[in-house]
């Protein structure tokens, strides 16, 4: 009786063994099974940043964090740090991790689906850090993911800024070139105060080195005046909500052109027009979407800044 004893004990104890083992194996299946915004388990925890607006509206570190999500564009193993925000009105929202010291993935994702609305990894070529611009509406909320490239880990700054669809940039367009064959650029009935294209349209980007050029045109006038520099014009387009700065905007003609360009701006010769060294060929776009005073003004224009106005895309 002993030995039929100890034969069921034995028995029992395997039973319950497997079943703990059968359970313990399901539960590990169901954990790698189930992924939400690429994350590995049942609920991400977050850091609430309510609807902040601004340059590092959070910063840390993920060394020693948790890794708990597998970001959709690059490859990761990294901890990472997870927030929720809501957007507090319609427009574009670009999130970054300029000025991190991570070489940081960033990714954006829809709380109630899961999906994933934006990813990134280098948001240029020369830079370790990410940006992530997403269309969102009042009130909608989404996760925050920064993550690290492959199993890096650092401290890092999340920038949020956000830009209305309504928002409006300025444009300049080419004028005839000077006497000396030099270019000159012009206003043309934009908008400096409030802008006269919409943010949301895509325009090349006017750029400007100032190296102290000699003008060997006609003398400078009032509203004709030299600025003492090299022009040059990006061959592509560029999105005015892509210009979240004017840091932003100086990087893409640094990186275009060189050191020493940045975004021309409206008084580089005075203001209203001016001319320069170089020469730019316009892309076809439309005119302004805005025209100061509703006056048609030419097509084929480029975005320039202004100092001291709202009439940029990133105020």
């Amino acid at each position: 009786m002993r030995q039929l004893s100890w034969m069921l004990s034995g028995a029992l104890g395997l039973l319950l063994v497997g079943c703990g083992g059968v359970e313990q194996q399901g539960m590990e299946e169901k954990e790698r099974g189930n992924s939400t915004m690429g994350r590995r388990g049942d609920a991400l925890v977050t850091d609430p940043l309510g609807s902040a607006i601004g340059t590092a509206v959070a910063q840390g570190n993920t060394c020693g964090r948790l890794n708990e999500v597998t970001p959709t564009c690059s490859s990761s193993t990294a901890p990472e740090h997870a927030y929720t925000w809501t957007a507090p009105s319609t427009g574009t929202f670009t999130f970054t991790t300029a000025g991190s010291a991570l070489d940081s993935i960033l990714q954006v994702s829809d709380p109630a689906t899961g999906s994933v609305l934006g990813c990134n990894d280098d948001a240029a070529a020369d830079t370790y850090q990410s940006s992530v611009a997403v269309n969102l509406t009042a009130g909608q909320p989404v996760v925050i993911v920064v993550d690290g490239y492959r199993s890096r880990c650092g401290s890092f700054k999340l920038n949020i800024h956000g830009m209305s669809t309504t928002k409006r940039g300025l444009t300049w367009v080419k004028a005839t070139s000077d006497s000396c064959g030099q270019t000159r650029v012009t206003c043309d009935y934009c908008d400096p105060y409030d802008g006269d294209t919409l943010c949301t349209e895509s325009r090349p980007l006017l750029c400007i080195r100032p190296d102290g050029s000699l003008n060997c045109g006609e003398p400078p006038g009032a509203y004709d005046g030299w600025a003492g520099g090299t022009v040059a014009l990006t061959s592509f387009l560029v999105r005015g909500t892509d210009l979240t700065s004017q840091a932003a905007a100086d990087a893409i003609c640094a990186n275009t052109f060189g050191a020493g360009y940045r975004m021309a701006e409206h008084h580089d010769g005075g203001g209203w027009q001016w001319r320069a060294k170089g020469s730019i060929t316009p892309l076809s776009t439309p005119a302004s979407t805005h025209p100061r005073g509703s006056t048609s003004n030419l097509p084929n224009r480029f975005w320039v800044r202004i100092s001291n106005q709202p009439g940029n895309c990133w105020d």
